[in-house]
């Protein structure tokens, strides 16, 4: 019977710890600035820069700014349950440097919604105007829990330059069961940190 030798059992683990190593890389990201409504976690990637919001009614959205090289762009998540629609008052998001400069203004020009129908799912596109029309689906969990699923919409937003390193983003206004939502002005700074490279769970 062969046995590993020490020196084996070392290049082993040193290997082992190299590919733990190798799946992290140095990258900048954009840190938003938790506040009163504005909750902020990580996403998978480890850093915090997930921002999210919920205006009420069951409605949920989040953002977050990704950082390019040459041009920076936002994403948009809305969850919308069965019985309620948000239609946005606005197709622009304004990004306003906290040192000098212009706003920076970019456009929404398209909403992706998941419809499901018999179980299948598909996606539709819906102009910036349109309503947002929510919808809520059952799915069978392990051993036969029920779970409840809301119709989202997700948008990706670019911008025409890269964004400075310190900046206020406002995103427009909705109208959310007959009245307007104005959802707080959220400051983002950027930071670089250790991001994780593998797939999303």
């Amino acid at each position: 019977m062969r046995h590993r030798t020490p020196f084996g059992a070392i290049l082993l683990l040193g290997s082992a710890l190299l590919a733990g190593c190798a799946v992290f890389k140095d990258e900048n990201y954009f840190s938003p600035t938790p506040q009163q409504q504005v909750l902020v976690v990580k996403t998978w990637r480890g850093f915090e820069e997930l921002v999210q919001f919920q205006p009420g009614e069951g409605v949920k959205m989040s953002l977050i700014v990704f950082d390019q090289p040459t041009r920076s762009s936002l994403r948009i998540i809305l969850s919308i349950p069965a019985g309620k629609v948000v239609q946005f008052k606005s197709a622009e998001i304004v990004a306003t440097p906290i040192a000098d400069g212009k706003d920076l203004v970019a456009r929404v020009e398209t909403f992706k919604g998941n419809y499901i129908f018999n179980g299948q799912g598909s996606f539709r596109n819906l102009g910036s105007a349109e309503e947002l029309e929510g919808s809520s689906y059952e799915y069978k969990k392990a051993f036969g829990e029920i779970a409840v699923v809301d119709r989202y919409f997700e948008t990706d937003v670019p911008f025409a330059v890269r964004l400075p390193d310190q900046f206020r983003l406002a995103v427009p206004s909705f109208a959310l069961s007959g009245r307007t939502v104005t959802l707080p002005v959220v400051e983002f700074k950027r930071k670089t940190g250790s991001a994780y490279q593998g797939s999303p769970p």
